[in-house]
């Protein structure tokens, strides 16, 4: 089978071409060829490459070149923030594809977030690129709601997969070093900087924490709130909200300057794939009080190093932690600073519990999993009972496509609408 990936692909610095660079191998892995779609030339090893471009000219070269390889799937990897106007150019790749038989997956990764952001045309927007697809997947009960009734039937919601981390080229006592970190508790947060990950929250809270330190025994180890990441690089077209980023940014610097945080509060900037599993050693808690998302990739990342983790009950999250770990009750400062310090007050016993309670999740939702139910073997997703979006009425895409509504074979598309 030939699979061809819509995505951004490594070297580019995106959570969604690392997530599809695993994909890739994990097709691979099943025996596939898989080529791709993309924005940028990419390091991955692909049988065949297009370039998505605004030129006339190069657009029709990636379309003809991607009918001339004849993949029997394409697999895109959406949000819409990814993309930007180039969006503009991929769905009608896609939807020429499809009218050519081949069978459409798309993985949608912030249908909550794009809609609420959006409002109104967000809803419409997905309506209609989701009616391209003859398999939709996504990763929470929540996100497969946002989608419209009539399209649930498509819908296998399985959740993030959990990867191995990236392969280490520092230790977590060199990062102490360099960060002055040795002999103190270390509360985590992680990943891309947006008010969405309650930075500034965390942030209100430490001081509250800081401040309830004075006057403890002088064997009590201080805490360090560590900030480690970057504003996320936007596409051309979404640049406002990289600049309402790098505000919000300047805030949580104005924030610890207000709260005389310096050397307590401790940025790093981006951290380079090297140094993932050691951050997630070192910390003694991972911090994602984020007030909005649909899943997290940075929780997986956790899951994977087996560090525990503090979160609020938003969109997955609580999937993933509402019966493993504490959670946070409240963002208010003082509440939030009351979780913090029960978390920091005994790190090896959180950790232990966070090892025991991570044991089913590390050993599922695999990509290998997820290409394995995304196969045309594995059945539709109402069949298989794999989504939990509840019924919905008769998929309109599987009368559409069944054998006696297409003249090839090859891509033959039954009731069932998988890929």
């Amino acid at each position: 089978m030939r699979t061809l990936i819509v995505s951004p692909l490594p070297p580019r610095r995106d959570g969604i071409g690392d997530y599809s660079a695993k994909l890739v191998r994990a097709y691979r892995d099943h025996g596939d060829e898989v080529g791709a779609l993309t924005l940028a030339p990419t390091t991955e090893s692909l049988a065949h490459v297009g370039l998505v471009s605004f030129s006339p000219r190069r657009w029709l070269r990636t379309l003809r070149g991607a009918l001339a390889w004849k993949p029997d799937v394409v697999h895109v990897q959406h949000a819409i923030a990814t993309y930007g106007p180039h969006l503009a150019l991929i769905w009608p790749l896609v939807a020429v594809l499809r009218l050519r038989g081949v069978r459409v997956v798309i993985t949608h990764h912030e249908v909550t977030r794009d809609v609420e952001r959006l409002g109104p045309p967000g809803r419409v927007y997905y309506a209609l690129v989701s009616r391209l697809a003859h398999r939709l997947h996504v990763h929470t009960d929540a996100a497969a709601q946002g989608l419209p009734a009539g399209l649930r039937p498509r819908v296998l919601v399985r959740p993030h997969p959990v990867y191995p981390l990236p392969t280490a080229t520092t230790t977590a006592d060199r990062l102490r070093a360099r960060h002055g970190l040795h002999g103190r508790r270390v509360a985590l947060l992680f990943g891309y900087v947006n008010a969405e990950k309650g930075i500034a929250e965390a942030i209100e809270a430490f001081a509250v924490l800081v401040g309830q330190e004075t006057g403890q025994p002088g064997d009590a180890a201080p805490a360090a709130l560590v900030v480690a990441g970057e504003v996320r690089p936007r596409p051309s077209g979404f640049t406002r909200f990289e600049a309402a980023d790098r505000a919000y940014l300047a805030s949580l610097h104005a924030l610890v300057d207000e709260h005389d945080l310096h050397g307590r509060v401790i940025f790093t900037g981006r951290v380079p794939d090297g140094e993932i599993a050691a951050w997630l050693e070192l910390a003694d808690v991972l911090l994602l009080p984020y007030t909005r998302t649909e899943q997290s990739g940075v929780a997986n990342l956790a899951i994977a190093a087996g560090t525990p983790v503090l979160a609020t009950r938003t969109g997955g999250l609580e999937d993933l932690f509402g019966d493993r770990l504490p959670m946070i009750g409240s963002l208010a400062p003082a509440g939030f600073a009351g979780d913090l310090a029960a978390a920091l007050a005994d790190p090896a016993g959180l950790r232990a519990r966070a090892v025991a309670a991570y044991a089913d999740l590390a050993g599922s939702g695999s990509a290998a999993d997820l290409v394995a139910a995304l196969r045309p073997e594995a059945g539709s997703p109402a069949a298989a009972g794999a989504t939990a979006a509840g019924p919905a009425p008769a998929d309109p895409v599987a009368a559409e496509s069944s054998p006696s509504a297409t003249t090839s074979a090859a891509h033959d598309t039954t009731a069932e609408v998988h890929p």
